[in-house]
């Protein structure tokens, strides 16, 4: 129950925290290089993908909001949670299980990624690194919390 209750509260943190990170390296910060054989220790963690649409053009225009979490723990464990809905109502919320696994991508800046969930689908795609903090998950921005 605790832990269900985390990462709720880090869903509704996301629309702040999924901001993009600034242009620029802070201080004395050396450049980021990403070398795709740390893929596994590089993705371990929380990223978090926030995004919004307008829907239901003219008076009735409201904004769609979604929130995706991804908990990749480091020994392989999945933890997948999903919230989305009309700006003002309540979100629709849910979560799924399952394990992760990645690898070096296609390029030097990319890395594998699959998912195997709880209920047996499977999901593969691949990584982008942008920044230490922010990943494109085929084409979704992500950002580490």
């Amino acid at each position: 129950m605790l832990r269900r209750s985390a990462l709720i509260a880090v869903l509704l943190v996301a629309p702040a925290a999924a901001q993009e990170e600034p242009d620029g390296t802070a201080g004395a910060e050396p450049p980021f290089i990403f070398d795709n054989a740390t893929c596994p220790g590089f993705l371990t963690g929380i990223w978090l993908a926030n995004s919004q649409q307008d829907v239901a053009p003219g008076p009735d225009q409201a904004l769609w909001h979604v929130t995706e979490a991804l908990v990749l723990n480091e020994s392989g464990v999945l933890e997948r949670a999903f919230a989305a809905g009309i700006s003002g109502d309540e979100p629709k919320e849910t979560k799924t299980f399952g394990t992760w696994a990645t690898g070096a991508g296609s390029a030097a800046d990319r890395c594998t990624l699959s998912f195997v969930f709880e209920e047996g689908q499977r999901q593969m795609g691949e990584v982008e690194v942008l920044t230490r903090t922010r990943i494109l998950v085929d084409g979704q921005a992500f950002t580490r919390s």
